[in-house]
């Protein structure tokens, strides 16, 4: 894969809600990334081996991002390096695409692939079960009917939703949101973080965009747009 990344590049690595510091220190044979340790605020933050994060870099026309998996960490000499390895296609984001709008519309969900299953997936893999499950009707992991919910918040490259089901972090869904009658568009997600604030209350999943057509994003901006200039005419 070309990654365009080069020796000693900058990456911010997003680890729950902080934006953490880190570079690229090698690009192996293998194809995966060794990069420094990722610090808040001068402070190292731990990732567990399998976990998924999403990697962030700058480029002059814009923003790219990734979500990629910890396959190793380590130590040489005193400093401490992880091995990374790209879960995703590369993405271009645009700075509008991460404001968030809150807005209440339905969102139908289902899972493409379980956390633990995902984890072992290469890149090509994960496509593949994306498309199978969708396309070519192959089992998935709960066949019963899609979990309906409601979202909360939306941007250009997520969503955040409540939902009756604790869906666990790096879950890969299926989200269906229904916009308007007759107007609505799936899309794959992973789960970021799920959080339940009282018991007996809904869960609230945050998750990001996988694998999103351009064209899907820009109807997600549209619709952003449109509903933001629908408020600013009531006032």
């Amino acid at each position: 894969m070309d990654y365009d990344l080069s020796l000693g590049e900058r990456l911010d690595v997003l680890i729950g809600e902080r934006r953490c510091i880190s570079n690229v220190q090698e690009i192996t044979r293998e194809g995966t990334l060794i990069i420094s340790a990722p610090t808040f605020r001068s402070v190292t933050v731990p990732i567990r081996e399998g976990e998924l994060v999403n990697v962030v870099y700058f480029r002059q026309s814009g923003m790219f991002s990734f979500v990629a998996a910890l396959l190793r960490r380590f130590v040489s000499g005193e400093l401490e390096f992880c091995e990374i390895e790209i879960k995703s296609p590369i993405s271009k984001y645009q700075r509008r695409d991460f404001v968030r709008f809150e807005t209440v519309i339905p969102v139908k969900v289902s899972v493409l692939a379980d956390a633990d299953v995902l984890a072992k997936m290469s890149i090509e893999e994960t496509l593949k079960v994306i498309f199978d499950r969708r396309y070519m009707g192959l089992p998935r992991p709960n066949e019963s009917e899609a979990d309906e919910c409601l979202s909360l918040d939306i941007s250009g490259g997520g969503i955040r939703f409540a939902s009756k089901e604790p869906y666990e972090k790096n879950t890969l869904l299926e989200c269906t949101l229904e916009f308007q009658k007759d107007d609505s568009m799936t899309v794959d997600v992973l789960v970021v973080r799920s959080e339940q604030p009282l018991k007996g209350e809904p869960h609230r999943i945050g998750a990001q965009y996988v694998n999103i057509e351009e064209r899907l994003r820009r109807r997600i901006i549209k619709y952003i747009f449109e509903e933001q200039v629908k408020e600013r005419q009531k006032l």
